[in-house]
């Protein structure tokens, strides 16, 4: 199953509704970062509905992996999901 990173930069009256769609789907490990595995169809699914969200001067970034075999996470500082860590 492909593992996604999605990292984002919106407009504030739109970060909300950005956030919410994602959470559904990915999990929140920064304030515009989000990480999780999806289906290839889930996948089509979360950028055919986060698209429509983003208005001209918003974007969006899709980092996708083949698996989490292939993924390598260094997380440093305090984040969100706990202290330093390396995953992988």
């Amino acid at each position: 199953m492909p593992y996604l990173v999605v990292v984002y930069d919106v407009a504030v009256r739109r970060q909300r509704r950005v956030r919410t769609f994602l959470r559904q789907r990915l999990s929140h490990v920064q304030e515009s970062v989000f990480e999780g595995e999806l289906t290839d169809g889930q996948t089509k699914a979360l950028v055919a509905g986060l698209t429509p969200l983003l208005a001209e001067a918003d974007s969006a970034i899709v980092y996708q992996w083949p698996d989490l075999r292939h993924r390598r996470r260094l997380a440093l500082g305090t984040a969100p999901d706990g202290p330093v860590r390396i995953v992988g």
